[in-house]
């Protein structure tokens, strides 16, 4: 399921993409995918009995890069003409803006823009569900630190502005996280 997720998800990498069975994504594994696919996850969305929960640091990170796209997507989905006129050319800014500012790289960027439709229901249709897959993997982390770390609290995620918005460490942090999941689907 070659999707926005994964790009979503992903550190940005040096290396690049390559096609892996259905999944299709970069060397990367999507943060999106592993989260599903790790042990314990919650199936159904409900909690599981041993998440395998980001420590706190990687789950502000998570929060950070996931909130971000999310901001994006809903502006995508408050362009007025959505699903009747094309929106090729806010996705391609959307896009080069995520890039800019560090969340991804240029081969996740042309990977992920294949995916995306021609027909402008079916665009509005791929920015829907791009929304949703984003906010169920913010959920999903959210739960696991939740749960691993009951009353820890959350701290409040700065918005990320400007060129470089991102944290410098971000990348760092983005990469011990997806580290973190695919230790646990390795078993």
């Amino acid at each position: 399921m070659n999707n926005i997720s994964s790009l979503v998800a992903q550190q940005p990498s040096a290396q690049q993409p390559q096609q892996e069975g259905s999944a299709g994504g970069a060397d990367m594994a999507s943060l999106s995918s592993l989260v599903q696919r790790a042990p314990g996850a919650p199936a159904g969305g409900g909690p599981a009995a041993q998440p395998p929960a980001p420590d706190h640091a990687q789950t502000v990170a998570a929060i950070t890069h996931l909130g971000e796209f999310q901001r994006r997507f809903r502006a995508l989905q408050a362009i007025p003409d959505i699903g009747k006129a094309s929106i090729r050319g806010e996705v391609i800014d959307m896009m080069a803006d995520v890039m800019g500012d560090g969340l991804v790289t240029l081969p996740q960027v042309m990977s992920q823009l294949k995916t995306f439709p021609s027909d402008p229901l079916a665009q509005k249709q791929w920015v829907d569900k791009h929304y949703q897959n984003t906010a169920q993997a913010l959920q999903t982390i959210l739960a696991q630190h939740a749960q691993a770390f009951p009353r820890t609290g959350l701290e409040p995620v700065p918005p990320m502005t400007g060129k470089g918005g991102v944290a410098q460490n971000h990348a760092t942090m983005m990469g011990a996280l997806v580290d973190h999941y695919k230790s646990r689907t390795r078993h």
